[in-house]
């Protein structure tokens, strides 16, 4: 059977594709069957549902183009600093067929096969890689240990890591591709979309920008001077990135809702989940982690058997072996932080702890340390390691580099998935009460919905969230809250009940609550509550209606209808 150069050209990324996608929906199980009514569990899933579904409504112009929002942290306005916006536009796209959770799921499927074939495309067009060496070994990339442990995290910007060889790719195609224009305009566009979808990535982009360009120019590709101009060129124009990904990490929006984490403390290296990489983490992957779905995970782990494959068949000479280490150490230096650390101390030597380059870049003033991004620079070494491979193994004969392609993805993804082993499968359930929120959604007073457990732990208010996808109401809730002490939105919140307790009955108390702006106060069973407040919510509203696994007290006159619509309000 003959088939078509033109198909046959299209075999490798299409079966690129198609591993990384079974091997992603085999990690996901059994979400793939039911995209539209499982809710993936973990740390930031639900608060991402909210964020796409807000994106959509801005689309419909059923919300305005806005930084800040009446619909988290009500009575508000809250200030919303958006990422995943590649994803999120993605999913207003797939959102008409699939339902607010289906389309986010969909994207969640799609991004680690999205981040191997775009690998597969920079290898091709920068390194002139082969097709099929290029498809296996570009699978090292998408499913890194580093994306697999975001993915379990459902930090969807963290495994959007499509967005660094884009715009490596374009910065290619700007430096030695036949249509410079088109690659200055690419590149222009492919960093926006990295700042906008990643601010993580974006911070590293710099490093791995200038490593290219210096790659480039010693390439000896064209002439140098004019290679250099070009690449300086191009390292420039990665600048215009940095604006919104440095808003971000600098608090710009003076609200902490969606801000990054805590700044490394001083003297302290905490043993679960670091905000620096540590070398045996990165060589021999034995970190502990965080296994609780409301826990995140920091995976380092670059693979050292994929390491000594590397170094062997760096010993021939092969183009874009130089690259590949450099992006390869550039990424370990900035991860291991400001100071070496091992375990939960830091290394010393004649009493002096070892500085490490990220702490001139600390000096600097470069926003690394806010929200401890130091480890996530590991993205750029694990794209290192791949170009490592596929340059070295390229190199090789058609018939042995092949074959040693895959066996080498086959062993890659499988270390990848046992170093994260603790964390799969990724727990996926139906998600409940839809049936609920959509009475919710048509009871006709309107109002925002006062959320309840308030203080549920760092993420358990983005229950909350989800469920704002559904009735479609102002929730009380914001992510990664703590604690009424922490936290004005919740004091608010806790304020206006106390004026409702005021009221003296469990009628003034309501009355008082929908005067507020309110229409319901909604308890949820079975959430994590550090403050008992069902016992004080019933003390002061009297005895609620129970729905599916929630408490329910409705403030306005019509209230909610007993049987009510079925399936999800979109």
């Amino acid at each position: 059977m003959t088939i078509h150069p033109r198909l046959r050209s299209l075999l490798p990324p299409l079966v690129l594709t198609l591993v990384a996608l079974a091997v992603t929906a085999g990690l996901l199980w059994p979400l793939p069957l039911e995209l539209r009514t499982r809710r993936l569990v973990g740390a930031f899933f639900d608060g991402h549902v909210w964020c796409f579904d807000h994106i959509y409504r801005m689309f419909l112009g059923r919300e305005s183009w806005s930084l800040t929002s009446e619909r988290l942290g009500f009575p508000g306005p809250t200030d919303i600093n958006f990422i995943g916006w590649a994803p999120g536009l993605a999913s207003v796209v797939l959102r008409p067929v699939l339902g607010p959770l289906g389309a986010f799921n969909a994207v969640v499927l799609a991004s680690l096969p999205a981040a191997a074939l775009a690998c597969w495309a920079l290898a091709r067009r920068a390194l002139g890689a082969p097709p099929w060496v290029a498809a296996g070994l570009a699978l090292l990339y998408g499913l890194c240990p580093y994306a697999l442990g975001s993915l379990s995290n459902g930090q969807v910007a963290k495994f959007s890591h499509w967005v660094l060889p884009l715009v490596l790719l374009a910065f290619a195609e700007l430096v030695h591709g036949r249509r410079r224009w088109l690659g200055a305009v690419g590149l222009v566009l492919a960093t926006v979309v990295c700042s906008f979808t990643s601010p993580s990535t974006t911070l590293f982009l710099p490093f791995a920008t200038a490593v290219w360009g210096a790659w480039a120019v010693v390439d000896g590709r064209g002439a140098r001077a004019r290679t250099a101009a070009l690449a300086a060129g191009a390292l420039a124009l990665t600048a215009v990135s940095l604006l919104p990904a440095w808003r971000y990490y600098a608090g710009g929006t003076g609200d902490d809702s969606f801000a990054p984490g805590a700044h490394l403390e001083e003297g302290h290296v905490p043993e679960m989940a670091p905000p620096m990489a540590r070398p045996t983490d990165i060589l021999l992957g034995t970190a502990p982690r965080q296994v609780a779905p409301e826990l995140s995970s920091h995976v380092v782990y670059l693979g050292l058997p994929l390491l000594l494959v590397g170094a062997a068949v760096s010993l021939r000479r092969a183009r874009g072996r130089s690259l590949g280490w450099a992006l390869l150490a550039t990424g370990v230096a900035i991860s291991l932080g400001p100071r070496l650390a091992e375990g939960t101390a830091y290394v010393t030597l004649g009493g002096q702890q070892l500085a490490m380059p990220a702490a001139l870049l600390d000096r600097l003033g470069y926003p690394l340390a806010t929200g401890g991004m130091y480890y996530r620079a590991i993205v750029v070494a694990s794209l290192g390691v791949c170009l490592v491979l596929i340059a070295g193994v390229g190199r090789l004969p058609a018939r042995w580099a092949i074959p040693l392609a895959w066996v080498l993805a086959a062993v890659g993804m499988a270390d990848a998935v046992r170093s994260t082993g603790e964390l799969w499968p990724c727990r996926s359930d139906p998600y409940p009460d839809q049936q609920v929120l959509a009475e919710l959604a048509a009871d006709p007073t309107p109002g925002a919905v006062m959320d309840f457990p308030m203080e549920t732990g760092t993420f358990g208010n983005e229950l909350h969230m989800l469920a704002a996808v559904f009735h479609g109401r102002p929730t009380t809730a914001i992510p990664k809250v703590t604690s009424l002490e922490a936290d004005p939105v919740l004091r608010s919140v806790d304020f206006r009940l106390v004026v409702a307790e005021s009221a003296g009955s469990a009628a003034g108390a309501r009355a008082s609550l929908a005067a507020s702006g309110y229409s319901h106060v909604v308890y949820r069973i079975g959430v994590r509550d550090f403050a008992g407040s069902r016992e004080r919510l019933e003390r002061i509203l009297g005895t609620p209606m129970k729905r599916g696994s929630m408490l329910i007290w409705p403030l306005g006159q019509a209230g909610m209808a007993p049987g009510g619509p079925g399936g999800p309000a979109d």
